[in-house]
């Protein structure tokens, strides 16, 4: 079975990030994915570059791209400004998500304040497709798997057409996942995200604050390898492979690369998966 395949980068905020990004675009243009997906700062802080960096990669690539909102400290006339950029901008797709709740806990009265909010608003302007998140792992804020399928529900009646995951290293809950979605009435089609580790103890921390588990197995295949070892990348490849691999075995025909701004290991994965390399290439 063919799948495609989408990748998540964020604006570089420094010459040596730019130089990745520039280097990414590059390396993996030639497997031309479905669409790029730009990442966005809470609270508004990413505005700018997110807007730049989606107009950046459209020009270069020739491809589509999904830009990123969120919600927390955004009020209506935030978000209507935003759209109106994005589309003129050439920007179809949103990815709209909740965002993080800024580190004193405050969130202004009159922002939107949920993603369910948010897809409401983008919804009424009838000019983009709409991709949320969901969790086959519990959200730290989750109140169990009634209240998110409840939750996911209302996405779906807002607006949203398609259900990207957090990152998921246990493939069986990912499948599981999927059944729970049909058995509550979610009919929107799953996009598997996955997760190249560049760096197992990133990963670790950053799990630890989103609520994906780090099995056993995955602990013993990164035992004592060092990070900055080509066995370590060799490791990591493989490990994204085998759950591509697995996931389209099992009917998955679109998955979502966190590739991060990083060429490398998204560019080893491509080429374990059957992703088409063009001959094409990008001046970036």
């Amino acid at each position: 079975m063919n799948a495609t395949f989408s990748f998540e980068v964020f604006p570089p905020k420094s010459p040596k990030a730019d130089a990745a990004l520039k280097t990414t675009l590059k390396h993996l243009a030639p497997c031309g994915p479905a669409f790029w997906s730009v990442t966005d700062g809470a609270g508004g802080s990413a505005k700018a570059a997110t807007l730049g960096t989606a107009e950046r990669i459209a020009a270069l690539t020739g491809d589509e791209v999904a830009a990123h909102l969120t919600a927390i400290n955004r009020t209506p006339d935030d978000i209507a400004d935003r759209l109106n950029d994005l589309r003129m901008a050439g920007v179809r797709r949103i990815v709209a998500l909740r965002g993080d709740v800024p580190s004193d806990g405050e969130i202004e009265d009159n922002s939107l304040g949920s993603s369910v909010a948010l897809i409401n608003e983008i919804n009424r302007t009838r000019a983009f497709e709409i991709l949320a998140a969901c969790y086959p792992e519990p959200h730290p804020d989750s109140a169990g798997l009634a209240a998110d399928m409840a939750h996911l529900r209302r996405k779906q009646e807002a607006g949203a057409s398609k259900l990207i995951t957090q990152f998921c290293f246990e493939t069986d809950k990912i499948l599981r996942y999927r059944d729970q979605l049909a058995r509550h009435g979610i009919d929107l089609p799953l996009i598997p995200g996955i997760m190249p580790i560049k760096r197992f103890s990133r990963i670790k921390q950053f799990s630890a604050r989103c609520g994906a588990t780090i099995p056993l197995w995955l602990e013993r295949a990164f035992a004592g390898v060092d990070e900055t070892s080509p066995v370590h990348a060799m490791v990591a490849a493989g490990i994204a492979a085998d759950q591509c691999r697995w996931l389209i075995a099992e009917g998955m025909d679109h998955l979502h690369i966190y590739c991060l701004n990083d060429a490398a290991l998204t560019e080893a994965l491509a080429r374990l998966l059957p992703i088409k390399q063009t001959a094409g290439t990008i001046a970036a």
